[in-house]
């Protein structure tokens, strides 16, 4: 593999709410998907946000939850009428 090859990415806003994340086919369940999540909670619990909001695919929901996210709503993609979302939510600790 090359050294400058993507594997996964996170992005966060400034409303504390993880935005897109992201792990290659081929680096699923290694830790990356956990690993970045925790950096991006970590990045917002400094901003002082003291709950975190995602919006999560039906796939990525499990993960979601196994890192201590509730469901508070299952809805439908903007973009998309036909896939079902779920507005999740986790409150940090220490804040």
């Amino acid at each position: 593999m090359k050294e400058d090859t993507i594997i996964g990415f996170c992005e966060h806003t400034f409303e504390c709410e993880v935005s897109r994340m992201y792990v290659h086919k081929d680096h699923l369940r290694k830790g990356v998907g956990s690993c970045l999540l925790e950096i991006a909670e970590n990045s917002l619990k400094k901003q002082g946000c003291k709950k975190i909001h995602i919006e999560s695919t039906v796939t990525a929901k499990d993960f979601y939850e196994k890192n201590g996210y509730k469901v508070i709503e299952k809805a439908l993609y903007k973009g998309n009428m036909d896939e079902p979302i779920y507005k999740m939510t986790k409150k940090l600790s220490g804040t």
